[in-house]
């Protein structure tokens, strides 16, 4: 089955200022098992990535609102 996830792209630090830069990437899912899924990225990914699995509400809620033109 196919679908997306984010994943964390890049941390910006200025002064005193963080902002994190989310990607969102289509993936594979394979076997789940005790709460776990097997995953396969569609593309080359780095060998470390970080990936979002807790809280997603607002990237979500930021990405529709991207695709549909809002704007706060």
């Amino acid at each position: 089955m196919l679908t997306n996830i984010f994943i964390l792209s890049r941390i910006l630090i200025e002064k005193q200022d963080t902002s994190y830069i989310f990607s969102v990437k289509e993936i594979k899912t394979g076997i789940s098992e005790a709460g776990y899924t097997q995953i396969s990225f569609l593309e080359n990914m780095p060998s470390v990535v970080k990936i979002v699995t807790k809280e997603t509400y607002f990237l979500v809620s930021e990405k529709n609102k991207s695709q549909s033109g809002e704007r706060d």
